[in-house]
């Protein structure tokens, strides 16, 4: 199971704000066929059991065309914590690929830089931002919206050799596994690589023994 950390490194973030004591206000556009989206992030520093620096988002209030549209609430481990400016925590970004823009939320960031987001894809039919959740449990490193593919990658020690990359597509709205490569520690101090692939709704599972000196050679 991938482990989340509580740290935060910059990301791009292009969106106009304006930022009060606790409540935080940006301004996007999801599609150019709607008006724009207004988002008041509100933020928290004096949570129960916040770590010293770092701030929580407790809520997120979007509105357009000047009326509420949705309240967004966050609770227990899965509150986005962050230390450095809310702006670097908030984005909207076409993740699913389908042309309109999503609500991207950085829940926290691993030692090693790998981060995890909440996903709130915009439903055109409802008109509001709706959460998949299977998204936080994936590192994200890279968007390719030409392939419709999302890759991932977790840093988890050993300088680097042990690790887990993914690679997953969208197909019909589900993100769903095309390869994933993951690396441990073994027994003998060299390390096991296991590449998991899918094609036409089959797996096929690669197992094999690496030896320190190849641990970051690609399979």
């Amino acid at each position: 199971m991938l482990t989340r950390l509580r740290l935060l490194p910059p990301i791009v973030f292009a969106i106009a704000c304006v930022a009060t004591a606790q409540s935080n206000r940006f301004v996007g556009i999801v599609h150019p066929s709607l008006p724009d989206f207004e988002f008041r992030v509100h933020v928290n520093d004096k949570k129960d059991g916040l770590t010293k620096g770092f701030q929580a988002i407790d809520r997120i209030e979007v509105r357009s065309a000047g009326r509420p549209v949705q309240t967004i609430r966050f609770a227990g481990e899965d509150t986005p914590t962050f230390r450095g400016p809310w702006k670097e925590a908030v984005s909207l970004q076409d993740v699913d690929c389908d042309g309109y823009k999503d609500l991207l939320v950085q829940i926290s960031v691993g030692v090693h830089g790998d981060a995890w987001y909440h996903l709130y894809r915009f439903n055109q039919a409802r008109g509001l931002f709706v959460e998949y959740p299977r998204f936080s449990s994936l590192p994200l490193e890279k968007i390719d919206c030409r392939n419709k593919l999302i890759t991932t990658y977790v840093n988890s020690g050993a300088a680097g050799c042990v690790y887990e990359s993914g690679t997953y597509r969208w197909v019909d709205g589900e993100l769903l596994p095309v390869r994933i490569e993951s690396q441990e520690i073994a027994n003998d101090g060299g390390f096991t690589r296991v590449v998991s692939s899918w094609s036409n709704g089959k797996d096929t599972i690669l197992k094999q023994r690496v030896d320190g000196d190849d641990c970051h050679r690609a399979n």
